[in-house]
């Protein structure tokens, strides 16, 4: 867990002293957002009066723990020691853009700022955290991207793209490959759906992303000791949520919707497969026996392979 200050003293060491000449790819990442969460009074953030060593991972899995509601009342400082922990990243990441920029970088390079994930903060299910559900307080990013003389100042996109559109996005860009050969990139918006899967804790959580339509299905892990391993707990839970009117996920309207549901399922059932079949190619593949010269050229003589 690395401190933010930490991260740029090597990231601007290396764009000072080993920086090469070529066109460069530089990667930096804060990991400050995460707990343990620590206070930075520079930022505004403070442990309460009472001194409790509140962010420490030791006192946030109590809390986790708690049902009681005892501990309830911390949950305000936590928040604000979160929001200070990101305040202090956005400093450092603007020490960064400054020194690319007193080093007149700043205009001829293409920034991106984005996340992996959030956190939720007891907006759902009592849970604090991120890795076991798909609403958007987990998934929703922020997606920044400045690129002089190729995208406008102050522009925006109206409606959510996926972080998976980056790598298409950077090769186009750049040249680097066919663009029919890469995933769409979010530059260019062809209207696609945007799936979201997850796997926790014996559950498996599949979202599909529509705008202003989000789908959450969530069922639990088969069970091989069943009968055909059948779930053990049917029929899956179903939400559906119009992110335009109800940002925060408060209120699901799969009942009211009967015909979006089936149809957003229908999709999402049908990307499902298409990832299962492509990640068994890919575990076939890397099953496959490596061959020799000789092994080849008897099978092609054979006819099994050309």
């Amino acid at each position: 867990m690395t401190d933010a200050a930490d991260v740029n003293e090597r990231a601007l060491r290396w764009l000072r002293e080993e920086r090469p000449k070529k066109p460069w790819f530089l990667f930096v990442l804060y990991v400050d957002p995460h707990d343990p969460y620590r206070p930075h009074p520079e930022m505004g953030s403070h442990l309460p009066p009472r001194g409790e060593p509140i962010g420490s991972r030791k006192f946030l899995d109590r809390l986790d723990r708690a049902t009681d509601g005892r501990l309830d009342h911390f949950r305000d400082d936590i928040v604000g020691l979160y929001d200070g922990e990101i305040a202090y990243v956005d400093r450092y990441a603007g020490e960064l853009l400054d020194a690319l920029k007193s080093a007149d970088l700043l205009d001829d390079t293409l920034v991106i700022v984005t996340a992996d994930h959030g956190e939720e903060l007891w907006d759902h299910e009592g849970f604090r955290g991120h890795g076991r559900y798909l609403y958007d307080g987990e998934v929703h990013v922020p997606l920044v991207v400045r690129w002089p003389g190729a995208l406008p100042l102050g522009g925006t996109i109206d409606r959510p793209v996926g972080v998976g559109g980056l790598f298409g996005t950077l090769a186009r860009a750049y040249g680097l490959a066919e663009p029919a050969a890469l995933a769409p990139g979010f530059l260019r918006d062809d209207g696609r759906s945007i799936p979201l899967e997850l796997h926790a804790e014996g559950r498996t959580l599949r979202a599909l992303l529509e705008w202003p339509w989000k789908l959450i299905r969530e069922e639990e892990a088969r069970d091989p000791a069943t009968p055909s391993g059948r779930s053990r707990r049917t029929p899956p839970r179903i939400l559906l949520y119009d992110l335009a009117g109800d940002p925060g996920e408060t209120l699901s309207l799969a009942d009211s919707q009967p015909d979006r549901v089936r149809a957003m399922s229908a999709r999402l059932a049908a990307i499902a497969a298409a990832d299962s079949a492509r990640h068994a190619a890919m575990a076939l593949e890397e099953r496959a026996p490596q061959l020799s010269d000789r092994e080849k050229r008897n099978l092609r003589a054979l006819g099994y392979v050309r």
